[in-house]
């Protein structure tokens, strides 16, 4: 891409930010902001297009024309970063895209249909091809180029917070987290040799800063890095801490707030302070320009996503040319015969008629009692229950009242003669299944005294895969 002017668009749940550079220096940089309604976007996917369409194209014409080269930056919430391994053989006559594409929904899963990705080579050697992934759900892509394509913008490049923050302040390469704060939630993300390895997101309302909880966040994602990914052989160097927030300015909760982690060097990043120069601009629209400043950066990093477009002229001239044939088909198929298969027809009709008939009379000669499809459903439902005793009912409903916002039963077994119940959980990270696994040891740990809790002693667990975990309780 050739990198003249360039306009950055970023969009969350709650607003758009657009800034237009031009790097000639011929007309004045520009910028718009426009807060969005709830529910038109949700969880970063569109949920009312037409609204959207309306509110995005009024807000493109602020800027006076078009743009021609555009950086959209994706956010955090959905983009998913894994690490994926594979054994040299595996791609011996193929390619590692291939692989995937060949593996994918069998040996490699991910919660969407169709996904879009790029992938970064952490480690390779004749025995191990170590990636790191960054994955979208290729709808939610295709319904932004959709927008985009409609107000008349084409050429896109994508991108992701991490890599801006990293190529515009972390100039010497050290191990980070970059913590961005945004209205209803923060996401974590752990960089190292120039590649965001790993992103998390927690609740953490802007209105309500909770200065220890985000400490207990940044503090957990490090020890992860640290112990879990990296045996206590690399830490965590420096923290950046973003605020995008809408409401109000946390510059100066954040400024404290960087004096409790001493044992970390720290970054505030506050779009407040650069959006002091852009006169009535939403906290959205400093994120868009350092985006932008990254872009010019000799180190600047963007998202390859292979997204596989269609091109809608052609696709509207096969649908038009396969119609016609259609029409032309259906025409010599249906008008040419038709007069003789009428007869047909009422003869049949008069035949199946007759049938019916000798079937209702059938039907009320038999005795015999029927039921609905509910009924026989109820009647299994009912008959397994019975089954099951009823403090074992309990323990399962108590498994299943713990937090499970970011975990997924797959599957659950008692064994009624060893007490133990064992059942495979699927989570969003490795990190969230620790953290269910600790919980419900902490909240059902046996106590003999009060005779309170039902797990004896802490559960056996295993992996098996990067996000589906097999659990085995003890019970009293």
């Amino acid at each position: 891409m050739n990198k003249k002017n360039l306009t950055t668009i970023y969009i969350t749940d709650e607003a758009i930010a657009i800034y237009a550079y031009d790097r000639m220096g011929k007309t004045k940089d520009k910028y718009a902001y426009q807060e969005l309604e709830p529910g038109i976007i949700e969880l970063g996917y569109i949920k009312k297009p037409i609204v959207f369409l309306t509110i995005f194209s009024k807000t493109i014409k602020r800027l006076g024309k078009i743009p021609n080269q555009v950086q959209w930056i994706i956010q955090d919430q959905n983009l998913l970063i894994r690490e994926l391994r594979i054994h040299p053989s595996d791609i011996e006559n193929s390619s590692i895209d291939k692989y995937i594409s060949k593996e994918l929904h069998t040996s490699i899963h991910y919660p969407y249909n169709k996904i879009c990705y790029q992938y970064e080579i952490k480690e390779q050697n004749s025995e191990l091809i170590k990636l790191i992934m960054q994955v979208c759900d290729d709808q939610l892509i295709q319904s932004y180029l959709d927008i985009f394509e409609k107000v008349g913008v084409f050429n896109i490049e994508y991108n992701m917070m991490s890599n801006v923050i990293n190529t515009t302040y972390n100039e010497s390469n050290k191990n980070a987290i970059l913590a961005v704060m945004q209205k209803h939630s923060v996401t974590l993300s752990i960089i190292e040799n120039n590649i965001t390895i790993f992103s998390t997101i927690y609740e953490c309302h802007a209105d309500k800063f909770d200065q220890n909880r985000l400490e207990t966040y940044i503090e957990i994602v490090s020890n992860y890095y640290q112990y879990n990914l990296r045996k206590n052989q690399k830490s965590i160097d420096k923290i950046y801490i973003m605020e995008t927030a809408l409401d109000r300015d946390l510059g100066q909760e954040l400024k404290a707030f960087s004096k409790v982690l001493t044992h970390y060097e720290i970054e505030l990043i506050s779009t407040h302070d650069i959006n002091k120069k852009h006169k009535d601009a939403g906290a959205l629209v400093g994120v868009t320009y350092i985006a932008t400043i990254a872009y010019y950066l000799n180190n600047y990093k963007s998202l390859k996503l292979n997204v596989n477009r269609i091109n809608r002229m052609m696709t509207t001239m096969y649908y038009a040319f396969s119609s016609a044939i259609f029409a032309l088909l259906a025409l010599m198929i249906v008008v040419i015969p038709w007069m003789n298969a009428t007869n047909s027809i009422d003869v049949q009709r008069d035949i199946n008629d007759a049938f019916n008939n000798q079937l209702e009379t059938f039907r009320d000669s038999l005795d015999i009692e029927t039921f609905t499809s509910d009924e026989i459903t109820y009647n299994n439902v009912y008959e397994r229950l019975n089954e099951l005793d009823q403090s074992q009912i309990a323990l399962v409903d108590d498994l299943l009242e713990i937090d499970t916002a970011n975990i997924s039963f797959l599957s659950l077994q008692i064994d009624e003669e060893n007490n133990q119940i064992t059942f495979k959980i699927e989570g969003v990270t490795r990190l969230s299944l620790y953290e269910y696994v600790d919980d419900i040891y902490n909240a059902y740990i046996y106590d003999e005294d009060t005779a309170s809790g039902f797990i004896l002693d802490y559960p056996e667990f295993e992996f098996l895969s990067d996000t589906v975990m097999e659990v085995v309780i003890n019970y009293v």
